[in-house]
C-alpha cells in the first residue's frame, strides 16, 4: 500500500479550514500552520511531499519561508505552492526566480489547484523514483568493485598460500623451519576468512538498502495510469 502523502497548507484560517477538508477527502494528509513561523517548523520536523504556504502570513511571510525551504539542503527539493491574492506578473516572475514550483492567484478555482498539486506531487514521486534508481546502480557499482578487489585479494592469499605449500616440500624443512610455515599458513587461512565473512557483510548491507531502494519505487505504470496520487 503506497505512503498517504503530506500536504502543510499555511494560509488564513477560512481557506486553511477549506483546503484542509477538500484535500483529506481526496486521501492526502494535511497539516496546518496558522503563520509562516510554525510552517517553517512542522516542515523542518516532518518534510512533507508538498507546501502551499500564502505570500502574507504572520510572524514570517509566504515569501521568506519559500526562501529558507529553498535554502536547506535537506527541504530544498519539496515543491512550494504560493498563494496569492495580489494579480501581479512581477511577483509571479519573483516567486518562480526563488524557487516556487507554483504561483496561484485568488480567486482559487479548487479543481485547477488540485491539478497543479497532483502534477507536482507525481513529479516529486517521479524524481524519487529516479534517485532511487541511481542509488541502486551506485550500490551496484560499489559492490562490484568490493568483489573485484576482494577476488585479487583472495587469489593473492591463495598465492601465497601455494608458496608456504611449496616451501613444506623442499629439502630446508626440518624442526626449525616448519613451525613458521604453519604458523604462517595459518595466518593465511586466517586473512583469507576474516575477508570472507566482512565481504559476507558488505553484501548482506547491500541487498538490504537494495530492497529498501526498490521499496521506494514506484512503476512507471502509475505515472503514467495517474494512480496513487
Amino acid at each position: 500500500m503506497e505512503k498517504q502523502k503530506k500536504i502543510l497548507v499555511a494560509t488564513d484560517a477560512e481557506k486553511r479550514d477549506f483546503f484542509s477538508v477538500m484535500f483529506e477527502n481526496l486521501g492526502y494528509d494535511v497539516e496546518t500552520a496558522a503563520d509562516g513561523q510554525s510552517a517553517l517548523e512542522k516542515i523542518r520536523r516532518t518534510v512533507p511531499d508538498l507546501v502551499m504556504v500564502s505570500a502574507i502570513l504572520p510572524r514570517l511571510s509566504g515569501w521568506e519561508v519559500l526562501s529558507r525551504v529553498k535554502g536547506e539542503e535537506s527541504l530544498k527539493m519539496i515543491p512550494v505552492v504560493l498563494l496569492s491574492d495580489i494579480t501581479d506578473v512581477k511577483d509571479k516572475v519573483n516567486a518562480f526566480e526563488q524557487g516556487a514550483e507554483e504561483y496561484i492567484n485568488s480567486p482559487f478555482s479548487f479543481p485547477e489547484v488540485f491539478a497543479r498539486i497532483r502534477s507536482l506531487l507525481r513529479t516529486r514521486e517521479l524524481f524519487n523514483q529516479l534517485i532511487a534508481r541511481e542509488s541502486r546502480l551506485s550500490l551496484a557499482e560499489t559492490l562490484y568493485a568490493d568483489l573485484k578487489e576482494a577476488i585479487a585479494q583472495f587469489l593473492k592469499n591463495i598465492d601465497n598460500l601455494d608458496e608456504a605449500i611449496a616451501l613444506t616440500q623442499k629439502d630446508v624443512i626440518n624442526e626449525e623451519t616448519l613451525p613458521p610455515i604453519i604458523g604462517f599458513i595459518r595466518e593465511k587461512i586466517g586473512t583469507v576468512r576474516s575477508d570472507a565473512a566482512a565481504l559476507d557483510a558488505r553484501i548482506d548491507k547491500t541487498v538490504h538498502k537494495w530492497d529498501e531502494l526498490k521499496k521506494s519505487e514506484i512503476a512507471i505504470s502509475v505515472f503514467e495510469n495517474g494512480e496513487g496520487m
